[in-house]
């Protein structure tokens, strides 16, 4: 898994010799790409609550990057355009920071690349059992309410699917990860007008993914150990994981389908009732 993530950043910088990466790092998927070998100059963004702990890990483990906080800027913003952007496929207020972003794209010109660590704590951990289960229901309990009764029962979850498939894991990845992930990248790559990537989605970690029987192989998280292996020793990563920020309110709703639709008029794209 090592080699494969170090191959793919290796890959893109090659075809970006005038690039400059720009890491979004929060929790432990993103942390690692923190741990690759960069040949690109490098900069890591992180938000509140999780900047501090980024600053952190920075430092514990010896790394020689900036680490800049994103914040909110009151910047000019289109509903119509983000509305039209999201297509109705996931609600919006997930997405925060595009003004800084933007910004930041736009100082480093045309070769600004924009990494995450896109799904690393499903496909590296014990988390992909739970997450076949979180997008559906059973016999009827919603969603919420199984959430509830996962949560504290890890293991006890993990023995009661281990029916769960590869196929339905990819199921899930194409109803919920690319639902969210892969549209808040294509939403970052529509406003900054750059690359935007996964460490975690590069044809040599496809290969890695396309022939590793994940219910015998990731039982446990993984990432330290991957962790490990690119720095060279044990890595300190931040005890704790303080989790996403407050919704960005600013884009409540634009995701609704009447708001979708009146974005497609005023684009003079025409509107029919089915």
């Amino acid at each position: 898994m090592a080699t494969a993530m170090i191959a793919d950043i290796h890959r893109i910088e090659e075809r970006n010799p005038n690039g400059v990466n720009i890491l979004l790092c929060g929790g432990r998927d993103s942390l690692n790409m923190a741990l690759l070998p960069w040949k690109r100059p490098t900069l890591i963004y992180s938000a509140l609550p999780n900047f501090p702990l980024v600053q952190q890990f920075v430092a514990d483990n010896g790394l020689k990057y900036e680490v800049r906080e994103l914040k909110e800027l009151d910047v000019p913003r289109t509903s119509v355009g983000e509305s039209l952007e999201g297509l109705g496929r996931v609600d919006l207020q997930h997405f925060r920071w595009t003004g800084q972003l933007r910004q930041v794209a736009s100082e480093e010109g045309t070769g600004a690349i924009f990494w995450k660590g896109q799904l690393g704590c499903v496909l590296l951990t014990e988390f992909w059992r739970r997450y076949l289960l979180y997008p559906r229901t059973a016999k009827g309990v919603t969603m919420w309410a199984w959430r509830r009764m996962v949560k504290g029962r890890t293991n006890v979850v993990v023995r009661a699917i281990d029916h769960a498939t590869a196929k339905d894991l990819g199921c899930a990845l194409w109803e919920k990860g690319a639902a969210v992930q892969g549209v808040h990248m294509g939403f970052l790559r529509a406003f900054c007008d750059c690359l935007v990537l996964s460490a975690y989605h590069g044809p040599n970690v496809q290969r890695v993914w396309q022939n590793v029987d994940l219910a015998r192989a990731a039982f446990v998280d993984l990432r330290p150990t991957i962790g490990k292996q690119l720095l060279g020793r044990q890595v300190k990563y931040p005890v704790t994981n303080p989790g996403g920020p407050p919704k960005a309110s600013e884009r409540a709703g634009l995701h609704r389908i009447e708001v979708l639709t009146a974005a497609l008029r005023e684009a003079g794209i025409a509107v029919e009732p089915v």
